[in-house]
């Protein structure tokens, strides 16, 4: 049946379909690269857990200031993600940030005890809920400043890119 219309269709039909049809390609939000930042943040928050936790555990630092580690790297994933996918920034933010929350609070924590005690369940630590929360909120923060202070400029030489950081001008 397609077939059949291609052939009786006039050429501008076609055009128009072939056009829709690329649009809607450049309307899907990347896969790969949205999992690749989801995993890479998710191993953000794992590293904040650690930055916060308390001396007597392993591999700790009790940092009180933990957030802002989080926060500076969130500010360069939404950077990274307003420069390169402009047009899905926001619906890939959001994305990436909901996978790796629940990567890093709900899988971790469970592989974590499956792997040390041998039994499927969660370690009950209230302060692990406030680190994370604290941190999830700066780290929310500076990926939305990300997305919003990066914009995309006009292509420089040779097809490049640049990305300026706006001021409180906006210039």
């Amino acid at each position: 049946m397609t077939i059949i219309a291609a052939v009786i269709a006039p050429p501008y039909v076609l055009l128009v379909g072939c056009a829709m049809a690329r649009s809607r390609r450049q309307l899907r939000m990347p896969r790969r690269p949205t999992a690749v930042l989801s995993v890479v943040l998710a191993t953000v928050l794992h590293v904040d857990w650690h930055f916060a936790r308390l001396l007597h555990h392993r591999l700790s630092l009790a940092w009180s200031h933990h957030w802002l580690a989080r926060a500076a790297v969130f500010l360069k994933v939404g950077c990274l993600i307003a420069r390169r996918w402009p047009v899905h920034r926001w619906r890939m933010a959001g994305t990436v940030l909901v996978v790796a929350a629940v990567l890093a609070q709900l899988v971790e924590p469970a592989l974590e005890v499956l792997l040390s005690e041998g039994r499927l369940g969660y370690h009950s630590e209230p302060a692990r809920l406030i680190a994370s929360w604290k941190a999830r909120g700066a780290g929310a923060a500076g990926l939305a400043v990300g997305l919003r202070c990066t914009r995309r400029s006009l292509p420089g030489r040779a097809g490049e890119t640049r990305v300026r950081i706006l001021d409180r001008d906006g210039a």
